[in-house]
């Protein structure tokens, strides 16, 4: 350490990154609603290449927003890592947790004649599997045009954890 004569302290630390560990393969486990396969297409990781800590987590996470397609808003990927000189084997361990179901579908930001026509218009019911690309898919394709009148709409999904339920909200603005 060396400290200047306005008093800041200067540090120099070495640092060795180590090794840099290369993919060598990987599996999943644990998996019963979406198959290897489908969970695979997450992964943007190659055999033979580097392995990018930041990279994996978001493909995992990624991943693991799939399962939610199957009502499994809970779900958890831990990467088991197996290391052999500069390669290293991933096993991924699925934990898909409890099924959540669609709770309530509450709208806001409209007249109650179009309220109750939005409400016509969804089709995820009460009390089945919740699928969290339909609120998306919804919102992306539905009309919001109104007698010439435009409308943005945003969501929350919100998860009742102690019932296994995701509320949404739909609030819709004019613009």
């Amino acid at each position: 350490p060396k400290i200047a004569e306005d008093g800041t302290l200067s540090v120099s630390i070495r640092a060795n990154e180590g090794v840099q560990y290369k993919l060598a393969g990987y599996s999943w486990s644990g998996n019963t609603v979406a198959s290897g396969e489908q969970l695979s297409r997450f992964l943007t990781l190659k055999a033979g290449e580097p392995v990018n800590l930041s990279d994996l987590r978001a493909n995992l996470d990624a991943a693991r927003h799939f399962l939610g397609k199957f009502g499994r808003e809970a779900a958890i990927i831990d990467p088991v890592p197996t290391f052999s000189g500069e390669n290293v084997t991933y096993r991924f361990v699925v934990h898909e947790g409890d099924l959540y179901k669609m709770g309530d579908l509450d709208i806001a930001g409209l007249d109650s004649a179009s309220t109750e026509k939005m409400r016509g218009f969804w089709k995820l019911a009460p009390g089945s599997p919740y699928d969290n690309t339909y609120v998306p898919y919804f919102v992306k394709h539905l009309i919001m045009k109104r007698q010439g009148v435009s409308f943005t709409c945003e969501f929350v999904e919100q998860l009742d954890e102690s019932e296994k339920l995701v509320n949404v909200r739909l609030q819709f603005k004019a613009e």
